[in-house]
């Protein structure tokens, strides 16, 4: 647990979120909210972020819808307002359902998949992790938008504000 909170940012995301500056930005996350406070002191992102917001005080974990009406709650915005941005699956899909707009981030493409499988004898977990993390979840949700990065974001806005 205590590496979860010195993670590593993906090298775009503070340039893409001090581009969006003009707009509410904010964490809505299953962690705890010391994990996640910690998590976003450290790695420089307090000072971007309106708000970081846990599922502590609902204890009911995402993709619940009541996870999602969190973020009206705690930033006033109603859910038609949102651009909700994630690359696991399962939230973009649970956001979705909620009624928020969502944007899913493919980090791992299939052309990337078929790289690694090519160059490698014997799947390791990791790329079986990967595998799972590029197929968008069959519930009936398809996101909005699908990017490849958080440099894609600021774009995105411009075009749909």
């Amino acid at each position: 647990m205590e590496k979860y909170v010195h993670l590593d940012l993906y090298p775009d995301a503070k340039k893409a979120l001090a581009a969006m500056k003009d707009r509410k930005l904010a964490i809505l996350s299953n962690g705890s909210t010391d994990m996640l406070n910690a998590l976003v002191r450290n790695t420089g992102l307090d000072t971007i972020l309106d708000a970081t917001i846990s599922i502590d005080t609902t204890r009911i974990f995402k993709p619940s819808p009541r996870t999602y009406e969190l973020i009206e709650s705690n930033l006033g915005v109603k859910p038609h307002e949102v651009l909700f941005v994630s690359s696991n699956p399962f939230d973009a899909c649970g956001a979705k359902a909620f009624g928020l707009n969502v944007a899913w981030i493919e980090r791992v493409t299939p052309r990337a998949m078929a790289t690694e499988f090519v160059k490698a004898d014997l799947v390791r977990p990791l790329s079986m992790f990967k595998a799972i993390r590029m197929q968008m979840d069959e519930f009936g949700w398809e996101p909005d938008y699908r990017i490849g990065a958080l440099a894609d974001l600021p774009k995105l806005l411009a075009a749909h504000p």
